[in-house]
């Protein structure tokens, strides 16, 4: 979606917090297209070490939207929630 795709001009400017509301209105907006989105959520709040829940929260949402061969991300995404929980 736009802002999928906004979110990730905001990642680029290192525009946190517009990031972070572009990929909240994208999953919003449609939350079983737009897988990515809920990806970089999940890496985010789990980066930034402050809410946990939030993190579990997109990365089990991303597992549940992205096919579980789909790699590298899938694995990322697994391994943070091992972490968090």
């Amino acid at each position: 979606s736009a802002h999928y795709y906004l979110g990730q001009v905001y990642f680029d400017l290192q525009n946190t917090k517009a990031m972070v509301a572009s990929y909240r209105k994208s999953v919003e907006i449609d939350p079983g297209n737009n897988p990515l989105s809920w990806y970089f959520l999940g890496i985010h709040f789990a980066n930034e070490g402050k809410d946990k829940e939030k993190a579990a929260e997109a990365l089990e949402s991303f597992l549940e939207y992205f096919p579980e061969e789909s790699g590298d991300m899938v694995i990322e995404a697994k391994t943070l929630l091992g972490q968090i929980r």
